[in-house]
Protein backbone atom coordinates (compact mmCIF):
# COMPACT_ATOMS: atom_id res chain seq x y z
CA UNK A 1 0.00 0.00 0.00
CA UNK A 2 1.71 3.66 -0.63
CA UNK A 3 0.98 5.78 2.09
CA UNK A 4 1.66 9.11 -0.17
CA UNK A 5 -1.62 10.50 -0.36
CA UNK A 6 -0.80 14.06 -1.13
CA UNK A 7 -0.15 13.05 -4.50
CA UNK A 8 -3.12 11.56 -5.04
CA UNK A 9 -5.84 14.29 -6.60
CA UNK A 10 -9.97 13.63 -5.90
CA UNK A 11 -12.17 14.98 -8.53
CA UNK A 12 -14.06 17.77 -7.52
CA UNK A 13 -17.73 17.38 -7.62
CA UNK A 14 -21.22 19.46 -6.67
CA UNK A 15 -24.29 17.47 -6.32
CA UNK A 16 -22.82 13.81 -7.15
CA UNK A 17 -21.09 15.78 -10.26
CA UNK A 18 -18.03 16.52 -11.48
CA UNK A 19 -17.31 20.43 -11.62
CA UNK A 20 -16.54 20.09 -15.32
CA UNK A 21 -19.52 18.21 -16.14
CA UNK A 22 -22.01 20.78 -14.21
CA UNK A 23 -19.98 23.24 -16.52
CA UNK A 24 -20.72 21.93 -19.68
CA UNK A 25 -24.87 21.52 -18.63
CA UNK A 26 -24.75 25.00 -17.41
CA UNK A 27 -23.12 26.27 -20.96
CA UNK A 28 -25.94 23.86 -23.13
CA UNK A 29 -28.97 25.66 -21.12
CA UNK A 30 -27.51 28.66 -21.80
CA UNK A 31 -26.74 28.12 -25.68
CA UNK A 32 -30.82 26.89 -25.80
CA UNK A 33 -31.75 29.91 -24.13
CA UNK A 34 -30.06 31.87 -26.44
CA UNK A 35 -31.67 30.38 -29.52
CA UNK A 36 -34.82 30.54 -27.63
CA UNK A 37 -34.06 34.51 -27.82
CA UNK A 38 -32.81 34.75 -31.41
CA UNK A 39 -35.62 32.69 -32.64
CA UNK A 40 -38.03 34.96 -30.71
CA UNK A 41 -35.85 38.16 -32.07
CA UNK A 42 -36.11 36.52 -35.60
CA UNK A 43 -39.76 36.26 -35.51
CA UNK A 44 -40.97 39.39 -34.65
CA UNK A 45 -38.66 41.10 -37.16
CA UNK A 46 -40.61 39.04 -39.71
CA UNK A 47 -43.48 40.12 -38.64
CA UNK A 48 -42.51 43.71 -39.12
CA UNK A 49 -44.21 46.00 -41.90
CA UNK A 50 -42.61 48.68 -44.55
CA UNK A 51 -44.49 51.10 -45.30
CA UNK A 52 -44.47 54.70 -47.16
CA UNK A 53 -46.18 57.80 -47.05
CA UNK A 54 -46.61 60.75 -49.44
CA UNK A 55 -45.38 62.95 -47.07
CA UNK A 56 -45.54 65.91 -49.54
CA UNK A 57 -48.88 65.52 -50.40
CA UNK A 58 -50.12 65.33 -46.93
CA UNK A 59 -48.35 68.41 -46.27
CA UNK A 60 -48.98 70.16 -49.31
CA UNK A 61 -53.00 69.95 -49.24
CA UNK A 62 -52.82 71.24 -45.70
CA UNK A 63 -50.34 74.51 -46.68
CA UNK A 64 -52.27 74.83 -49.38
CA UNK A 65 -55.79 74.56 -47.39
CA UNK A 66 -54.14 77.54 -45.01
CA UNK A 67 -52.89 79.90 -47.58
CA UNK A 68 -56.34 79.74 -48.67
CA UNK A 69 -57.74 80.14 -45.17
CA UNK A 70 -57.11 83.97 -44.95
CA UNK A 71 -55.75 84.14 -41.90
CA UNK A 72 -53.10 86.31 -40.69
CA UNK A 73 -49.53 85.20 -40.89
CA UNK A 74 -48.73 84.57 -37.10
CA UNK A 75 -51.84 82.56 -37.55
CA UNK A 76 -50.97 80.37 -40.20
CA UNK A 77 -47.56 79.63 -38.65
CA UNK A 78 -49.28 78.13 -35.49
CA UNK A 79 -51.72 76.11 -37.60
CA UNK A 80 -48.63 74.72 -39.71
CA UNK A 81 -46.68 74.38 -36.13
CA UNK A 82 -49.56 72.24 -35.07
CA UNK A 83 -50.20 70.48 -37.82
CA UNK A 84 -46.67 69.51 -38.56
CA UNK A 85 -46.57 68.17 -34.66
CA UNK A 86 -49.59 65.91 -35.45
CA UNK A 87 -47.72 64.60 -38.59
CA UNK A 88 -44.99 63.75 -35.84
CA UNK A 89 -46.84 62.38 -33.61
CA UNK A 90 -49.39 60.15 -36.11
CA UNK A 91 -45.85 58.43 -37.44
CA UNK A 92 -44.63 58.08 -33.99
CA UNK A 93 -47.89 56.46 -32.77
CA UNK A 94 -47.42 54.22 -36.53
CA UNK A 95 -43.79 53.19 -35.57
CA UNK A 96 -44.76 51.70 -32.17
CA UNK A 97 -46.19 48.42 -33.04
CA UNK A 98 -42.73 47.81 -35.30
CA UNK A 99 -43.94 49.24 -38.10
CA UNK A 100 -41.46 51.47 -40.13
CA UNK A 101 -42.36 54.48 -41.84
CA UNK A 102 -40.98 55.44 -44.69
CA UNK A 103 -41.19 58.91 -46.95
CA UNK A 104 -42.67 57.52 -50.43
CA UNK A 105 -40.13 60.69 -52.01
CA UNK A 106 -36.97 59.14 -50.56
CA UNK A 107 -37.76 55.55 -51.74
CA UNK A 108 -35.68 54.60 -54.63
CA UNK A 109 -36.70 51.20 -55.41
CA UNK A 110 -38.81 48.11 -53.73
CA UNK A 111 -42.50 48.83 -53.35
CA UNK A 112 -43.98 49.04 -49.44
CA UNK A 113 -48.04 49.65 -48.89
CA UNK A 114 -49.08 52.85 -49.38
CA UNK A 115 -50.33 54.54 -45.83
CA UNK A 116 -50.74 58.06 -46.74
CA UNK A 117 -54.15 57.67 -45.33
CA UNK A 118 -53.72 56.38 -42.90
CA UNK A 119 -51.53 58.97 -41.95
CA UNK A 120 -54.01 61.31 -42.77
CA UNK A 121 -56.69 59.71 -40.93
CA UNK A 122 -54.41 59.53 -37.87
CA UNK A 123 -53.75 63.22 -38.47
CA UNK A 124 -57.15 64.80 -39.00
CA UNK A 125 -57.79 62.87 -35.73
CA UNK A 126 -54.99 64.51 -33.67
CA UNK A 127 -56.04 67.96 -35.11
CA UNK A 128 -59.59 67.69 -33.67
CA UNK A 129 -59.06 66.21 -30.63
CA UNK A 130 -56.61 69.12 -30.46
CA UNK A 131 -59.29 71.68 -31.60
CA UNK A 132 -62.21 69.94 -29.23
CA UNK A 133 -59.56 70.32 -25.96
CA UNK A 134 -59.35 74.25 -27.25
CA UNK A 135 -63.08 74.74 -27.21
CA UNK A 136 -63.71 73.53 -24.07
Amino acid sequence: MNGNIIGTRVPRRFAGMRLGALGLIALAVIALAGAGWTAKVLVTLSHREIVTVRLTEVMGAFVEAEARSGASPEVSRTHIAQYLGAVGQAVQTMGKDGTTVLVAEAVVAGSARDATPELSARVTGIMNAKAARHDR
